[in-house]
């Protein structure tokens, strides 16, 4: 079977362009020409990355990267790209949570965002080979505590909830208001208002907390009676049981135990 090769350099200068049938030359031939080109174009052609040219806060994004399921690539000022891979629920990059952290108290809204056509690419442009993925619900917890807004007020307005099982605050930044947060929530169904009122810190705050554990997947809404919903604690009650605590502890100090 006799196959009819055409040298590179006898290509056009401008090949991959439309090109007449030279003149007494069978289809066949042309054929042939025409799939070479393609295979040289797909060949050395690699396309780049596209900027994404929103400028939204680190939240926004990554709702819009996992809502198209697109792969990002995003970088802070000074830290190093990293590739957001919704379709496998994971990132990858040599940056830790605790840098962006840092980052997004300075500044939400990333330095550059672009949109990968591939997982392959994204990994290629970073040079993640080898690195093991990281989860995107803690990408997801670090941007709900760092970008509160007003959608996650009236997301937890209505409703009681209650946290199924503590986040890994070893691994996970966090404030200290967090842990205090998070054993409120942990012992029994409280509504955003209660919990503003035992914890008197800003609802947006509180909101955003919460939405950091439902993107954990460990939040989960209650059903709450009205005689439940009026014993749920109140700042008052908090600061009443702190002062019998402190109360008890004196009396015990001084000898007078409880028989």
């Amino acid at each position: 079977m006799q196959v009819n090769v055409v040298p590179v350099s006898d290509l056009p200068s401008s090949y991959g362009t439309a090109q007449p049938a030279p003149p007494r030359q069978d289809q066949r031939k042309v054929d042939e020409e025409t799939a070479l080109r393609d295979r040289l174009r797909n060949l050395h052609a690699r396309p780049e990355p596209e900027p994404d040219t929103q400028q939204d806060d680190f939240l926004a994004l990554l709702n819009r990267l996992y809502r198209v399921r697109a792969v990002g690539i995003v970088q802070f000022d000074e830290l190093p790209p990293f590739c957001v891979v919704p379709t496998e629920s994971a990132y990858y990059g040599r940056v830790t949570l605790t840098e962006i952290a840092e980052r997004l108290r300075e500044n939400p809204v990333p330095r550059e965002v672009r949109i990968a056509t591939s997982l392959t690419e994204g990994m290629a442009e970073i040079d993640a080979r080898g690195l093991p993925p990281g989860q995107i619900r803690e990408l997801f917890w670090l941007a709900n505590l760092r970008c509160p807004n007003a959608e996650q007020v009236a997301r937890f307005e209505q409703g009681a909830y209650r946290l199924r099982r503590w986040p890994d605050l070893t691994q996970l930044p966090h404030e200290r208001p967090h842990v205090n947060w998070c054993g409120l929530v942990a012992r029994r169904p409280v509504t955003l208002q209660a919990l503003a009122s035992v914890t008197a810190a800003p609802r947006e705050e509180l909101a955003a907390f919460l939405a950091g554990c439902a993107a954990l997947g460990i939040l989960e809404a209650v059903e709450v009676t009205a005689e439940a919903q009026a014993s749920a604690p109140t700042q008052q009650t908090a600061k009443s049981r702190e002062r019998v605590s402190v109360f008890r502890s004196l009396l015990n100090r001084l000898g007078f135990r409880r028989s």
